[in-house]
């Protein structure tokens, strides 16, 4: 069965597996899938083989939604559970640097400073879902280290989401958005320090996802010279500029919420 995503024609559902194509990455993604089951099972996919071609992982139970997302998704214990899953994933992940020499292929490039290994697209179509809430996480090809505010930021984009409003994806209004935000960071427990970086994060978060695209694009990769054709990144660039023009009113509106919330 295939599986619904960004690659179609490409992830397959056999039995209790999912069969994926293999990457120059792949074998560093199933050496950090395999710490993690070491560790605590269940809510990453546990590697089984690779070859020349393909990955085989075990299927996680439960849904990943697409977009566009349902209006029921959007509830405060999926929130609160998104969070509390990117920081599960974040501590073990930053046991896991110490075994990290620097001489990886990863898909994504390092980012400094490295504190633990970030998902690369924590948003809602790579977590499970299981009785409503957030319990297992899939998709590690974007898999790299780096800093958590980095995924932290990202994940807000995507799970807030924290976007302009010109973005066909964005359901609520700014200070909805603000205080989804001050969930995420309280949940997660995101300190004061990452938190001033947050908007940041984000920009440039974005700003790399798009330098992606375009330069596999320009590689002649066939999904991204889609992507681009259908003008998804003029999204991300919108979102862009309104987070630039917007940083301190937003920043300082989060901060606000949080103390008002102690």
């Amino acid at each position: 069965m295939e599986l619904i995503g960004g690659r179609a024609g490409s992830i397959f559902k056999k039995g209790k597996t999912v069969e994926r194509p293999t990457n120059p990455w792949t074998k560093n993604v199933h050496k950090f899938l395999k710490f993690i089951n070491t560790q605590e099972k269940d809510f990453v996919p546990e590697p089984i083989s690779i070859s020349e071609e393909k990955e085989i992982v075990s299927f996680l139970p439960g849904d990943a939604v697409h977009y566009p997302i349902p209006p029921t998704f959007w509830t405060d214990e999926i929130l609160i559970s998104a969070a509390k899953l990117l920081r599960k994933l974040h501590d073990l992940g930053s046991e896991y640097i110490n075994k990290v020499d620097g001489t990886e292929i990863w898909m994504i490039k390092i980012v400094q400073p490295i504190e633990t290994m970030c998902h690369g697209d924590f948003a809602p179509y790579n977590v499970t879902l299981q009785n409503d809430l957030a319990t297992g996480i899939i998709d590690f090809d974007s898999v790299h280290p780096g800093p958590r505010i980095r995924d932290i930021g990202y994940a807000i984009y995507r799970w807030v989401p924290l976007t302009s409003s010109e973005n066909p994806d964005s359901p609520f209004g700014y200070n909805e958005k603000i205080r989804r935000t001050s969930i995420f960071l309280s949940e997660y427990k995101v300190s004061n320090l990452d938190r001033v970086n947050l908007v940041e994060s984000m920009i440039q978060k974005l700003k790399s996802l798009v330098d992606f695209m375009k330069n596999q694009a320009a590689n002649g990769n066939g999904k991204f010279l889609q992507d681009i054709a259908d003008g998804h990144h003029l999204i991300y660039e919108e979102d862009i500029r309104y987070l630039e023009q917007n940083r301190m009113n937003i920043q300082a509106d989060i901060e606000a919420n949080m103390e008002k919330a102690i």
